[in-house]
């Protein structure tokens, strides 16, 4: 497996948990100490949007609500979208090819604990 067929896997493994998330509309989630469409203001601990509603009773806290609110299913798939441009630019210029880039082995790098990750694309 090369680093940009391993990177096309991690993006669609991304990309499909992001899918399976969304339940309704665009995926775009909030904190709730932001207003929601009708004005109202919620729990500053709980994540809504999307039909979703996730309170407080894990434990959590305001900085978690706002960190998973953040990277919601939206995001996600932007940053696959983003990632694919990279990926297609590597191989329209043939950076693919071994040893891989630090721009490939940098977008690789954040998925190091994968059980196919080379240590040898280490940054």
């Amino acid at each position: 497996m090369t680093i940009t067929e391993f990177m096309e896997a991690r993006i669609a493994e991304d990309e499909a948990m992001a899918r399976a998330a969304i339940r309704h509309g665009d995926g775009a989630w909030r904190a709730g100490d932001e207003p929601d469409p009708e004005g109202d203001v919620y729990d500053e601990r709980a994540i809504y949007g999307d039909d979703l509603h996730i309170y407080d009773e894990g434990g959590h806290d305001e900085n978690h609500a706002a960190h998973i609110a953040r990277h919601d299913p939206a995001r996600v798939l932007a940053e696959c979208k983003a990632k694919r441009a990279v990926l297609a630019e590597i191989k329209r210029y043939r950076w693919d090819e071994d040893p891989p880039p630090i721009i490939t082995r940098a977008l690789a790098a954040v998925h190091a604990d994968h059980p196919d990750y080379r240590q040898e694309w280490a940054l």
